[in-house]
């Protein structure tokens, strides 16, 4: 196994966004995993109630319309809670499958430019408006595009349209896959810290 020793010069933010029926305890074994000492995590938990249990980032329906309002309201307090102990350029916004979608979402409605951005398992939310000659970049924010080849939940190719979208944009952009099905695996985490390495 590869470990890999971030160089940091100074501490750091993530802001860790759970996926669809997760709640504010979701990520935490992620942080774990990560451990790094440095790290001061955030943990969000999505406004909307999922169907059956859980929480999520989007309201409504196909049918009715997708509701968000509340969902960029609680992160952009989330942020702010952040940003009273660090530079918006050392606050990392990450998320996993529905919150991947969020993740995106938010940062390229966004004139900030954070210290990166990593969707894992993701996918474009509603395609036709981000493909549009009007969707340009707002902001200088790196991504990191992780998702697992064998994920049957949310197909890898929700990465690539993703990864398309940002790179004809003029975002900073990469995707990797890692051997894995719908989960955040060992590799993927390696990925993340070298990610942060290299943009702090």
């Amino acid at each position: 196994m590869t470990v890999v020793v971030l160089n940091m010069s100074k501490p750091i933010a993530i802001i860790a966004i759970h996926g669809w029926q997760g709640d504010a305890l979701s990520m935490q074994p992620l942080s774990k995993s990560i451990g790094e000492k440095y790290i001061t995590w955030f943990f969000p938990q999505g406004p909307y109630d999922a169907e059956d249990s859980g929480y999520s980032w989007y309201g409504g329906s196909h049918e009715t319309g997708w509701e968000f309002d509340l969902s960029f309201t609680r992160l952009e307090a989330t942020i702010s809670k952040a940003m009273e102990s660090f530079s918006s350029d050392n606050i990392f916004i990450l998320g996993f499958s529905q919150g991947a979608v969020f993740t995106f979402h938010y940062i390229v409605s966004q004139n900030n430019t954070f210290g990166g951005s990593i969707p894992i398992a993701g996918f474009i939310p509603e395609k036709r408006h981000f493909e549009s000659k009007s969707f340009t970049k707002t902001n200088n924010t790196p991504f990191l595009i992780l998702h697992g080849n064998e994920d049957e939940i949310v197909k890898p190719e929700g990465s690539q349209h993703m990864q398309n979208l940002l790179h004809n944009a003029g975002y900073s952009s990469k995707l990797i896959y890692y051997k894995g099905a719908h989960k955040i695996r060992l590799s993927a985490i390696k990925e993340i810290k070298t990610f942060i390495s290299k943009n702090t």
